[in-house]
This record gives C-alpha cells, sequence and structure tokens, in this order.
C-alpha cells in the first residue's frame, strides 16, 4: 500500500514532527483509566500506537535525508522501509 508522504525541507523540520506525533500520543494515553497495570479502553491506545508508528517513520525519513537521500526517494510504502 502506497502511502502519500509529508515532505520537509530540512532532517531537523522531519525530527521536530516526529517528536510532536510522539508527544500527541503521549497526552491520548494520559486520558485512559489505567487498572491493575492495564489500560482499560483500548481505542484511545490504538490511536497512541498508531501515532507512535507514525513518529518513528518520520524519524527514520529524516535520517536518511541527513544521510544524503534525496526527499523523492524516501520510502513510500512499508515494505521499503
Amino acid at each position: 500500500m502506497k502511502m502519500k508522504k509529508i515532505v520537509f525541507e530540512t532532517p531537523q523540520e522531519y525530527y521536530k514532527e516526529a517528536v510532536r506525533y510522539y508527544r500527541n500520543a503521549k497526552e491520548e494515553l494520559k486520558h485512559v483509566e489505567v487498572k491493575y497495570d492495564y489500560y482499560q479502553d483500548l481505542k484511545p491506545v490504538r490511536k497512541a500506537c498508531g501515532m507512535c508508528y507514525l513518529s518513528v517513520l518520520l524519524a527514520i525519513d529524516g535520517y536518511l535525508v541527513h544521510k544524503g537521500l534525496d526527499k523523492d526517494k524516501l520510502p513510500t510504502s512499508i515494505d521499503e522501509y
């Protein structure tokens, strides 16, 4: 499955966006009740996991751009990562 890429100018912009996604995921989990060390509502947990997943992909893109990969050649599917 192909996905549309978010293209930034510098690696730092990729990292900044990745951190923003990560912080949003942490914020999402703050509102979920925890009982016996388990989250009681799975929907926000799944949403937070998705945000963290995207955060990691953005961080990888930033690393690849930092190492000199052209922005047009960044991975566009999970298989390419």
